[in-house]
C-alpha cells in the first residue's frame, strides 16, 4: 500500500525532527534507516528522496562523533545526486541539483575538518566553492554556509598566513559591495573573531564579535538564534583578557536567553555553565566551579545518557577540581564514575583496560602498578587518567584521551616520579597521538 507507506514515511520525519531537537541522536540512526528502506521500496535507490535521508544520516552520525559513518552517508547522497545530475533531461532543475552538490561537498569537508584531515577538508572545500561560483547564483547563496565554513575552515589551520586574512577580509568587503543580509555581515565578522582568537589576539576577537552582535541585534530587534551564541563568544574573549566580571555577565545573558528559548534541560544551557564554572576555577573558587560543573552534568546526563562522552568528560572534570582543592576521596570517587562509564561504554572490564595498557607498554611493572594498593591517593588518581584515557582513545574520542593523558603525566611528575615506567609509557601515549591528530 504506497499511500501508507508515504504517510509512514511522513510520520517518522516527525520523530525524526523531535529526536533532533531534543538531541536524542543514539536514537535517530536507526528510526532513518526504516525511513530509508521505506524509500527505497517506493521510489528505488536514486530518489531524490533518498538524499534528504543520507544527508540527516550523516548529520546525526557527524553529532554523534562518529565521522566515519557521516562521511560514508554523505557519499551516498553524493552518488545519488551525481547520477541526478546526469540522467535529468530538464535542465531548468540542474542548477539546484548543483547547489545540492555543492552542500554536500561542504559537509565532506567539515567531516574531513572534525577528523584533522587538512588536505581533503580543502580540496573539498575548494569544489563546493568552484561549483557554486561556476553556475553563478544569487549572491545571498554565494556568500552564505559554504563561504563560512570555509572561512572558518581556513582560520583554523596551524600556521594561518596573510593570504587567508586577506580572504577573510576580502569576504567582508564583498559582502558589503554585495548588499547581501545583515546576518551574512554578521557571520563574517564573527569567523574574523574566530581567526583573531585562535591567533591569541584577544583584545580584536573581542572588537570583532561585538560588532558581529551589534549587526544581528540592529538586524533583529526581537532576537535570533545566534545572538547567545555570540554572547558566549565575546564572553570567552573577555575571559582571555582576564574581564573576569564582564565575561560572568556576558555568559549570564547567553544563559537567560538560552533558556527562554529552549528550556532548562538542554545540552547549550549546560555548556553556559561549564564557561562560568572555567570563570570560577581561574580564580579559584572551586566550591562554585562545581556547583555550575553538577548542573551541566545533571542536564547533559538526562539529555544524553550517563554514558555519552561528554558526560564523562564532565564527570572527569569535577575529579580534577576535587584533585586541585586536596579532596582526594572526592576525586578518586568522580574518577571511578568517569571510568565505569566508560566500560560499560565500551562493554569492557577494568581487567581488560589493564591488560590492553599491558599489551601496548610492554611492562610488567605498570600492570602490577594498577594491581597494587595504593600508599599515596595521588597515584591512584593517576592511574584513573590513565585508564579514562584508554577508554577514550579506544572510543575515538581523541581530544578528551590527550586531556587524560596530560593529566595523568602532570600527577605524576608532580610527586617527583621522573623516571618510572608509567610516566615513559604516558610520553609515549602523548607522543602518538599529537603525531597521528596533529595536536599542538
Amino acid at each position: 500500500y504506497p499511500r501508507r507507506k508515504e504517510h509512514l514515511i511522513n510520520i517518522y520525519q516527525y520523530i525524526i525532527d523531535l529526536m533532533i531537537k531534543q538531541e536524542q541522536y543514539q536514537l535517530a540512526p536507526s528510526t532513518c534507516e526504516v525511513v530509508i528502506e521505506l524509500i527505497q521500496q517506493l521510489q528505488g535507490n536514486m530518489s531524490k528522496e533518498m538524499v534528504r535521508y543520507f544527508c540527516q544520516m550523516s548529520e546525526i552520525e557527524y553529532s554523534l562523533g562518529n565521522y566515519s559513518n557521516a562521511l560514508q552517508y554523505a557519499n551516498l547522497a553524493l552518488d545519488v545526486v551525481e547520477d541526478t545530475l546526469e540522467v535529468k533531461v530538464d535542465r531548468s532543475s540542474i542548477p539546484k541539483g548543483i547547489i545540492q552538490k555543492a552542500k554536500i561537498l561542504s559537509s565532506i569537508a567539515k567531516i574531513y575538518v572534525a577528523q584533522n584531515n587538512d588536505q581533503m577538508a580543502l580540496h573539498y572545500f575548494k569544489q563546493a566553492t568552484n561549483l557554486v561560483m561556476m553556475i553563478g547564483v544569487d549572491e545571498e547563496f554565494v556568500f552564505s554556509e559554504i563561504h563560512f565554513k570555509l572561512a572558518e575552515f581556513l582560520s583554523k589551520l596551524d600556521d594561518p598566513s596573510q593570504a587567508m586574512i586577506a580572504s577573510l577580509f576580502g569576504l567582508n568587503m564583498l559582502a558589503w559591495l554585495s548588499n547581501i543580509s545583515e546576518r551574512s555581515i554578521s557571520e563574517l565578522y564573527r569567523y574574523l573573531g574566530d581567526h583573531y582568537f585562535r591567533e591569541r589576539n584577544f583584545p580584536l576577537a573581542l572588537s570583532n564579535y561585538q560588532q558581529a552582535l551589534e549587526i544581528l541585534k540592529n538586524a533583529f530587534p526581537d532576537g535570533h538564534l545566534l545572538i547567545p551564541e555570540l554572547h558566549i563568544l565575546i564572553g570567552d574573549s573577555q575571559l582571555q583578557n582576564a574581564l573576569y566580571m564582564e565575561a560572568f555577565n556576558s555568559y549570564k545573558e547567553a544563559l537567560k536567553i538560552r533558556i527562554e528559548t529552549l528550556g532548562q534541560d538542554h545540552t547549550l544551557v549546560a555548556v553556559i555553565y561549564e564557561k562560568q564554572a572555567k570563570i570560577y576555577l581561574t580564580q579559584e573558587k572551586y566550591e562554585l566551579a562545581i556547583e555550575k560543573l553538577k548542573k551541566s552534568l545533571e542536564i547533559k546526563s538526562k539529555v544524553l545518557g550517563n554514558e555519552h562522552f561528554q558526560v564523562i568528560e564532565i564527570i572527569t572534570e569535577i575529579g580534577q577540581v576535587f584533585l586541585k582543592m586536596g579532596d582526594y576521596k572526592a576525586s578518586i570517587g568522580f574518577l571511578d564514575k568517569a571510568l565505569n562509564a566508560q566500560l560499560n561504554a565500551l562493554k569492557a572490564t577494568k581487567d581488560e583496560m589493564k591488560m590492553s595498557i599491558y599489551v601496548e607498554s610492554k611492562s610488567e611493572t605498570i600492570l602490577k602498578g594498577l594491581d597494587k594498593r595504593y600508599e599515596d591517593p595521588k597515584l591512584e588518581i593517576s592511574d584513573y587518567f590513565l585508564l579514562i584515557g584508554i577508554c577514550s582513545r579506544m572510543r575515538s574520542h581523541n581530544k578528551q584521551a590527550m586531556a587524560c593523558f596530560s593529566k595523568a603525566l602532570e600527577v605524576r611528575k608532580g610527586l617527583n616520579l621522573l623516571s618510572s615506567p608509567e610516566i615513559s609509557y604516558l610520553e609515549m601515549l602523548l607522543n602518538q597521538n599529537m603525531n597521528q591528530h596533529h595536536f599542538k
